[in-house]
This record gives C-alpha cells, sequence and structure tokens, in this order.
C-alpha cells in the first residue's frame, strides 16, 4: 500500500453531516424520520463521490451536459460506485484510493474497533472457551472489558501500535433543531451533527494518474453540504505512514477498513473479534417533512475487526479478502497483519 502519489486531506470549516444506513430512526415507517444522526466519518464511497467531483469542478467539466462523454469518462469513469457490480469499475484518473485515515500534524491514526483498542492477549495464552464445532479453543482475554460499561472508540497510532486517542477527543458532538418552514405538513426536524477539534484532519491517500489539475480549495461536502478546506499534496512512498506491521505467519489480522466478505469469511477463522455494520449508498433528501434514503443495502465486516486463523488458513483468510477487487480498488477490504 505504498503506491499512492497523492494526499488529500479535508478539515471541516464548520460541523458536517454524514449520510449512512444507520443515519435514520425510524418514526411512522420504513424509509424517513424526523430524527437525523450523522456518521461520525465519510465512508470510502464518499470519498470517492468527492474526488470525481474535485476532478471535475478544477478541470472545468461542470456542467456536465456541456462536456463530450469521452472526456468525462477519461476523467472520472463511466459511472459511480455500484455495490453489487459483477464487471471491474473504472473511475478514470482515480486508479486506487487507501482507507480513511485521522490526522493530526504529522501523525496518522487508524479508526479501530472499540474491542481490540485496549490491550488483549494472544489467544493461545488467554482464556479457554467452547467453539462453534464443540470444541475447546483460546480466545484473547479482553483486558479492562467491562459488558455493562462498555469500551470507548478509539483512533490507534500507525506509527505505535501502543498510541490510542479516544474519538471523543477528535469528534465534537452537536444537536441541531430545525423546522422546514415550506412544508405543508409538520416541518420539525433534530439533527445530531459533528465537527472536529482543534488541528484533527481526515486524510485519504490516493493514486492517480493522467493529465489533471488538481490543487486546495474549499468545497462543499456531505449531506448538509457544508465547508470543509481540501489540501492537496504529492507524496512519494516516504511520505506515508506505516500501514501496518508484517510479522510473518503471526495468524491474525486487522481490518484498516470495512470489508465485504461472505459469511463463510468465519471458518477460516478460530476466532475474532469483530462486527458487521450495514452499508448503502445513499442519497440523502427530503419526502415531505422528513429525511428519506434509498439505495441498495449491504453488510460489510467493521473496520479495526482482529481475525485469528486457524492454523494453516492465514493465506486463504487473505485469499477471501483480496477477491473483491472493486472494493479494495476504492478503499474497502484492507487490512494488515497483525505483530501479536
Amino acid at each position: 500500500m505504498s503506491d499512492y502519489n497523492f494526499e488529500i486531506s479535508l478539515r471541516p470549516v464548520e460541523h458536517y453531516f454524514f449520510g449512512g444506513e444507520r443515519t435514520f430512526n425510524r418514526a411512522g415507517d420504513d424509509k424517513s424520520s424526523f430524527y437525523a444522526v450523522s456518521n461520525l466519518y465519510p465512508q470510502q464511497t464518499t470519498l470517492l463521490g468527492l474526488l470525481r467531483y474535485l476532478l471535475l469542478e478544477q478541470n472545468n467539466l461542470l456542467p456536465l451536459s456541456d462536456q463530450p462523454e469521452y472526456i468525462v469518462e477519461q476523467t472520472i469513469g463511466k459511472a459511480s460506485f455500484r455495490t453489487h457490480a459483477r464487471e471491474a469499475q473504472q473511475f478514470g484518473h482515480i486508479k486506487a484510493l487507501a482507507p480513511l485515515l485521522l490526522r493530526k500534524g504529522g501523525a496518522y491514526y487508524r479508526i479501530g474497533h472499540e474491542l481490540a483498542n485496549d490491550a488483549y492477549s494472544n489467544p493461545d495464552h488467554g482464556d479457554q472457551v467452547l467453539t462453534a464445532d464443540g470444541l475447546r479453543d483460546g480466545a484473547p482475554k479482553l483486558n479492562n472489558y467491562k459488558a455493562k460499561e462498555g469500551l470507548p472508540l478509539k483512533a490507534i497510532s500507525l506509527e505505535m501500535t501502543d498510541t490510542a486517542v479516544d474519538f471523543n477527543c477528535i469528534f465534537r458532538e452537536q444537536e441541531h433543531i430545525g423546522i422546514l418552514k415550506q412544508s405543508t405538513e409538520e416541518g420539525f426536524f433534530k439533527q445530531k451533527v459533528y465537527s472536529l477539534h482543534q488541528g484533527w484532519h481526515f486524510s485519504l491517500f490516493a493514486r492517480l494518474e493522467g493529465d489533471f489539475k488538481l490543487h486546495d480549495g474549499l468545497v462543499r461536502f456531505g449531506a448538509d453540504q457544508k465547508l470543509f478546506y481540501v489540501t492537496v499534496r504529492k507524496v512519494s512512498a516516504a511520505d506515508q505512514p506505516h500501514w501496518g506491521h508484517v510479522a510473518g505467519e503471526s495468524g491474525s489480522l486487522t481490518l484498516l477498513s470495512d470489508a465485504k466478505v461472505g459469511p463463510d469469511i468465519y471458518k477460516h477463522c478460530r476466532f475474532a473479534i469483530s462486527s458487521m455494520t450495514d452499508f448503502r449508498t445513499v442519497r440523502m433528501g427530503f419526502k415531505g417533512s422528513r429525511f428519506a434514503k434509498d439505495g441498495i443495502k449491504t453488510n460489510l465486516l467493521r473496520r479495526g475487526s482482529v481475525l485469528f486463523a486457524k492454523a494453516g488458513q492465514l493465506q486463504e483468510l487473505t485469499k477471501t479478502l483480496n477477491a473483491n477487487l472493486n472494493y479494495r480498488q476504492i478503499g474497502f477490504n484492507q487490512y494488515f497483519i497483525s505483530k501479536t
């Protein structure tokens, strides 16, 4: 993961709102709600959409109706990301995206799974548990875990894996209440939105090829089209963070991003610290006086999950994650082999 040649940093000028499958608390039907909760950070498909827009806008290719179709295709590809596409998708100048990172100064952080953020033991030295097939096997001991209290979400340093920052030190939560004055129905709604604490940025590494312009500037981003300041810089392998630590046949791997996998992923695992997350490409808008969503829903294995392979199954586990090339191309299904 060192062949990226650009870093795009995003700093919100104000609060922001990123939609997703769990954004909407249902009220009265299964499609809309008076209360909407933002995701903490943008999904890979949202970042792809932003980069496609920047390439069009900064190269004077808007509106699209005024441009030859072949020029648009060369710049951003024929279509946006399709969750269930069977053919290989191409996005013009955009050849690959890395998983989203958080950055403060020169330090980069990945987004962890809360159960894997505190230190845990290797399964060989943990507790014995009864597995689904009726056999006893090792499970890592989760230090400091109390089921009733849970654990805080954290960002974990890519340089020093024992350094982590609680999300409440990165993300600032706000609630907004509003009324849609033009609505003929009840127009009350509430939003939970976020901003970043001073010094924090979203960071996206990408591989871009071809003849194009891309530069710093302001852009409207997210469901509420709030202002973000975009910083673009060309990078080499030496400028990039360490994406993970490879330690031979360690027997476990950690997800750097959400992963599209089949239900048989766990047949290669003797244990996993993991969970699933709902995902769909969302077009956010109002239906009457309510927030509405559409798109095709799918399930992804959550970023930060740690998968402990069965003996001799690590290669099969990585093969499963590597199989979905369209998802990997835009930053999903990325991982590193763990030290433990």
